[in-house]
């Protein structure tokens, strides 16, 4: 498309990246579930995007705490974050990217903001800045007080605490000391005749929080946008406006516009976010008009004043009506008076045109369907090819949506029952079409009817700057009018699809990557050629091989590897003492994305509704731990005396998790029993003094398998290598682990999360009923998991490692058959009740699924989200109501 339009941008040549979350509010003992889907940001396609994801998660201070490489498969991927208890309480941020958006601006940088709360009920619930009160009133001034939690953001603050009080355009610094349970008072005095302040905190880390509040009830913070810039003089003008209140969200007014005569000159109403337009009829550059607003009781000074019009101009007035959009343009200036209008979408030119002005005025006519849904910048040139006016306009057309339809039973559901989904996707006309699919169940208690989603992301938020309060509201039926008020005033900004063809210097991606340099150690061997291989030491142990010519560059494209990080080896093919002692090999970086995290302090999701979700999350797993206490009471544990034992962070987050251990073997007690018919970790324990803690036996194949001394039939023994699950299907590796890589190998019996841990290594959920076991737990010198430890038996190779594939974890949902329906004594409570990223719909339209609720009681929503190929998006929500099963 790029090729064949008469005009595109840079920009236009990017891949949009959005991410469905299951939610933004999370507490430590939670997973964080979300979908990527990379289209072309021009066209919408999912064709020929990138094949590899980089998802970050980064804490108050800028630190990446935890990423993810995510396979991307015809635009679409998975995956997810598991959290736990070295995760600090604090706002987070989650970006996602392609190595390709690095030729762009960071405006296709994908950032959402969440906060992650103690999983600890005894944990109270506070924002950065919060309960701004006043505590004392005087004729001239006002004392106030705030209790401010820097820990929040940056969690290593300790010091005294840096304070900033702006008002009236004076900023004064203060200092607090810390009280009680980490929160600084600030209490301060304050003119009655300030209307905005802005209170500011700075920490030791430079981490600051900023937020706003004022003095007087009501205050109202007007803002006006002329439609094309401008007030024109002698011109009738369309005004756009918002309204913001102290703590920066939209307020709803209404109010005059008068003249410098306080004659009315017209009257308006806003929308529920503070929003709305109104005309100005023959606009006289000599007055000076102004907006009085109207207060609760009718009286009041809220009086604003709307910027001066200019002599000479040109505006764009845009307008919709059924399938037809009216553009007219209009100058006040004599003259040659040949204009040109453009139309351009997502960076690509749909529309240029050329016209004479009569009589000052021009109307231009072009059919929706012309464009492609979504914001279209229409901007006028003069007869010099000066842009003279722009405005942004939203193209609504459904005609060009996916229209997803889902139906279940409708009938009284109770707790556990199984609900059958039937979903399918159409373009209009009823036309059945493929698509990809999330469906998301949640309690409607935990959403905000106007979050995020697909719809509003790609046709709205992507393309427009700043953030957007509430961006599902212009999307429900009756809003058409309220995206034109969003157009303009926030649209008012500068169009982001505006910079010229440049070089891109970085490539798309479309499976995992090494590449490098060769270069000659002397001069003897320049020019000559040499054969690479690269050989991985995950489970298929892959070899790739390519012919380069030294000095020179390398590239080899590798096949899917899931894990954490993958040890590589790459040297000439034959290996010889020559090869290495006449040539470097150095592997190129990738450049590294800079962090830049500025915290939001007007959040997408409300106060009060944070707090409801953090409460029920502590409430359930509070019920869940009570169960499982009164069940199987406490097991009484042998004495445990470790001597010198030293509590790292990763063992720590074993500790938090699973329990400490039981038993410690010792690095170094391991290499004193290692013999030279060793051939790995299991063969040590196999023939040397420790089968009071772990037994080894030989299978019919020769492999060694291992399990804990402690416990009887059908205790399970599952193994966790430098904190990471070892799925089934690679633990015969575990045999071969090298003993001088070992640190420890720890014991925990009776170990907490089992069936967690069960499921995320057996990819299926664990046996009902009782059910125990044990883990081995093994950490390594260089701390990369199991491959990491792993050496073929030759000498010693130089060893890189490469970032490679996330694995996927599947959603577990318990199946309440038949046989447990009833059996509600087990407690179910899934703050997420169904996940389903990728429900792949064939070219029929059609596919079914089923899952089993919890039980949690209310009103749950289904929500669908779904792409084409083609990039025609579709979004659905269904809810239904559960009640007490009472028999």
């Amino acid at each position: 498309m790029a090729q064949t339009s008469k005009s595109y941008t840079h920009n236009s040549l990017a891949e949009k990246v959005y991410l469905q979350l299951d939610n933004t509010v999370y507490t430590t003992d939670k997973t964080i579930w979300f979908k990527a889907i990379l289209i072309n940001a021009g066209t919408h396609q999912t064709a020929y995007s990138s094949g590899v994801l980089y998802v970050d998660l980064i804490d108050s201070k800028q630190h990446i705490v935890n990423s993810k490489l995510i396979k991307i498969k015809d635009g679409i991927g998975n995956g997810h974050f598991e959290l736990d208890r070295s995760y600090k309480p604090g706002m987070y941020l989650i970006r996602a990217y392609t190595e390709w958006n690095k030729n762009f601006n960071s405006d296709f940088i994908y950032e959402r903001e969440i906060q992650i709360f103690s999983e600890n009920k005894n944990d109270k619930y506070h924002k950065p800045i919060e309960n701004i009160r006043r505590v004392d009133s005087h004729a001239i001034t006002q004392r106030f007080k705030a209790n401010l939690y820097p820990k929040l953001i940056d969690p290593e603050h300790k010091k005294n605490l840096m304070v900033f009080v702006a008002q009236d355009g004076q900023v004064d610094t203060l200092v607090s000391k810390r009280g009680k349970d980490d929160s600084y008072v600030l209490e301060y005095e304050i003119s009655n005749q300030s209307k905005h302040v802005e209170l500011s905190f700075l920490t030791d880390n430079k981490r600051s929080y900023t937020t706003t509040f004022s003095t007087q009830l009501g205050f109202i913070d007007l803002q006006f946008f002329p439609e094309s810039g401008n007030l024109i003089s002698g011109l009738s003008n369309r005004v756009g406006f918002k309204a913001i209140g102290a703590d920066g969200r939209g307020v709803f007014v209404e109010g005059h516009v008068l003249n410098e005569t306080n004659e009315i000159i017209t009257s308006f109403k806003s929308n529920t976010l503070g929003m709305g337009s109104f005309m100005l009829d023959n606009v006289d550059s000599a007055t000076q008009y102004k907006v009085q607003l109207k207060s609760d009781n009718n009286v009041g000074e809220n009086v604003y004043y709307l910027p001066p019009a200019v002599q000479l101009g040109y505006l764009i007035n845009v307008i919709s009506k059924n399938d037809k959009i009216y553009v007219a343009a209009k100058t006040n200036i004599k003259g040659n008076n040949s204009i040109v209008l453009k139309g351009m979408s997502r960076g690509f030119e749909y529309l240029k045109q050329e016209a004479t002005l009569i009589n000052g005025s021009f109307i231009y006519v072009f059919p929706k369907a012309l464009f492609p849904e979504g914001i279209i910048a229409f901007t006028l040139f003069d007869n010099t090819n000066v842009p003279v006016a722009e405005r942004l306009f939203f193209n609504h057309d459904i005609s060009k949506r996916l229209m997803v339809n889902a139906t279940f039973e409708q009938k009284s559901r109770y707790q556990r029952d199984k609900i059958d989904l039937s979903i399918s996707t159409q373009i209009p006309d009823k036309i059945s079409v493929g698509a990809n699919v999330s469906v998301l169940v949640l309690n409607k208690e935990n959403l905000d009817s106007n979050h995020q989603n697909i719809r509003s992301y790609f046709l709205l938020s992507s393309d427009l700057k700043g953030p957007i309060e509430n961006p599902g509201f212009y999307f429900q039926d009756g809003h058409i009018e309220d995206i034109d008020f969003l157009m303009l005033t926030q649209g008012w900004r500068r169009y982001k699809y505006h910079d010229a063809i440049r070089k891109l210097n970085y490539k798309l991606e479309k499976n995992l990557n090494v590449s490098g340099i060769v270069t000659p150690k002397n001069s003897k061997n320049k020019n000559s050629p040499i054969e690479l291989m690269l050989m991985t030491f995950d489970k298929q142990r892959s070899v790739y091989t390519t012919d380069v010519v030294a000095p020179g560059s390398f590239e080899f494209q590798l096949n899917d590897i899931y894990g954490k990080e993958q040890e590589i080896v790459i040297q000439a093919l034959d290996n010889t003492e020559t090869d290495k002692s006449d040539y470097n090999i150095t592997l190129n970086k990738k450049t590294e994305l800079p962090v830049d995290f500025v915290i939001n302090t007007i959040s997408g999701v409300k106060d009060s509704l944070v707090q409801k979700i953090v409460e029920k999350n502590r409430e359930f797993k509070s019920k869940q731990e009570q169960y499982y206490f009164n069940t199987f009471g406490t097991t009484k544990l042998d004495e445990i005396v470790i001597n010198g034992y030293k509590m790292t962070p990763m063992r720590k987050k074993m500790a938090d998790n699973y329990g400490n251990p039981n038993a410690v073997i010792d690095g170094k007690a391991l290499r004193a029993a290692e013999s030279e018919l060793s051939t790995g970790l299991f063969s040590v324990l196999f023939s040397s003094s420790f089968r009071d803690k772990i037994i080894i036996t030989r299978g019919v194949t020769g492999d060694l398998s291992a399990k804990t001394a402690k416990g009887g039939r059908g205790h399970v023994t599952l193994f966790v290598v430098d904190g990471e699950p070892v799925t089934e299907v690679n633990m015969p590796m575990l045999q071969y682990l090298l003993v001088d890589e070992i640190t420890s190998v720890e014991v925990i019996n009776n170990a907490k999360k089992l069936k967690k841990l069960y499921s995320i290594v057996m990819s299926a959920p664990p046996p009902q009923g009782r059910f125990e076991g044990s883990i081995i737990a093994i950490y390594t010198r260089s701390g990369r998991g199991l491959f990491g430890a792993i050496r073929t038996s030759e000498e010693k190779l130089e060893l890189n490692a490469i970032p490679v594939f996330s694995i996927e974890k599947e959603f577990y949902v318990p199946k309440h058959d038949s046989n447990h329906v009833y059996d509600l004594s087990v407690p179910d409570f899934r703050s997420t009740i169904f996940w389903e990223p990728q429900l792949i719909i064939d070219d029929k339209g059609v596919q079914n699924l089923s899952y089993y609720h919890s039980d949690n009681v209310g009103t749950f929503q289904i929500i669908i989200e779904a792409i084409s190929k083609t990039g025609e998006i579709g979004y659905q929500v269904l809810s239904y109501t559960v009640e007490e099963r009472t028999n």
